[in-house]
Order: structure tokens, then C-alpha cells, then sequence
């Protein structure tokens, strides 16, 4: 049980950190074209 929690939370965490340098670059994208 504890194993399978561990893995659930990691998949969270990396999906979460994807999302954000996703966001990230978009955001860094608009920047670029805005100035």
C-alpha cells in the first residue's frame, strides 16, 4: 500500500513540475513577443 501512495505522489509531483516549465515557457514566450 505504502509503495503504491509513494508512486501515486511522485507521479503528481513530476506532473506538476511539467506543467509548470510548460507554463513557464509559455509565459517566457509572451514575454518575448510583447517587448
Amino acid at each position: 500500500m505504502i509503495p503504491m501512495k509513494m508512486d501515486m505522489v511522485h507521479l503528481v509531483v513530476v506532473a506538476m513540475a511539467m506543467v509548470g516549465v510548460v507554463a513557464t515557457g509559455i509565459w517566457v514566450c509572451n514575454l518575448r513577443k510583447s517587448i
